[in-house]
């Protein structure tokens, strides 16, 4: 995602990728503390959000995320990774990945034979937007709720869409982590989008139920707009 660049306040904030996929620059993780309060949208919101997405013109403006750089980097502190506390904007933020993540999941049904280089480059990217390579086959989420509840959702839900990856041995996560709850905000939220995705590349009228090249084309146009929205995040180095 790319972001409007803030020039003059106090604490020379800048904009910068919100998912950083490059070799080039510092990886940023986004932990959402436990004194934050849980993952509370609901499908108004998730309805807002997908539809200003798609009826707007790339590069919409979604919003602010005001976020800490942790003192206490963990184990794999590293100049390559860089943990940051969400202070604010975690519902955005925690929504925009779960967004993510069933994109990936309904372009991975597809045969990857009927993607174009350029759009299997899109959909691979995603898995290294969502997770962070720490070290050989071992994978930090980018976005770390830590509400007990919240985390096993979403941890989950990394785990459905990336299998032959992210599995509870390969994410660096001390606790057990238990099977996702349907009936919480997160696995619905990413039903949601599933479902609204699924609609949306079938057309209106169900144009292009058997059209999976069309389909596939309009799933990458919802990606690139949610790759494009643009976003202020400011950095704090401390609470």
């Amino acid at each position: 995602m790319s972001f409007s660049k803030i020039d003059a306040l106090a604490h020379g904030l800048t904009g910068e990728h919100l998912f950083n996929v490059s070799n080039v620059g510092t990886q940023n993780i986004f932990e959402i503390p436990e004194y934050q309060r849980p993952y509370v949208w609901k499908k108004e919101h998730w309805e807002t959000l997908f539809m200003d997405i798609i009826d707007n013109d790339f590069g919409y403006f979604v919003g602010a995320i005001i976020c800490a750089k942790k003192e206490n980097q963990g184990a794999f502190a590293s100049t390559r990774y860089t943990k940051y506390d969400v202070v604010d904007g975690q519902q955005r933020l925690t929504t925009l990945s779960i967004f993510l993540a069933a994109i990936y999941t309904l372009l991975h049904k597809y045969d990857e034979k009927i993607l174009s280089k350029k759009q299997k480059a899109s959909f691979e990217q995603i898995e290294r937007q969502l997770a962070v390579e720490i070290s050989d086959e071992k994978y930090l989420a980018r976005v770390f709720p830590h509400n007990k509840d919240n985390i096993d959702d979403y941890l989950n839900i990394l785990m459905e869409t990336f299998p032959d990856t992210i599995t509870k041995a390969t994410l660096s996560y001390n606790s057990s982590i238990k099977d996702k709850d349907g009936r919480r905000l997160i696995p619905k939220a990413y039903e949601y989008f599933k479902k609204c995705i699924t609609e949306y590349a079938e057309g209106e009228d169900k144009q292009y139920k058997d059209d999976a090249a069309e389909q596939i084309n309009r799933i990458i146009q919802i990606l690139n707009k949610v790759n494009s929205t643009q976003l202020v995040i400011i950095k704090a180095d401390s609470h």
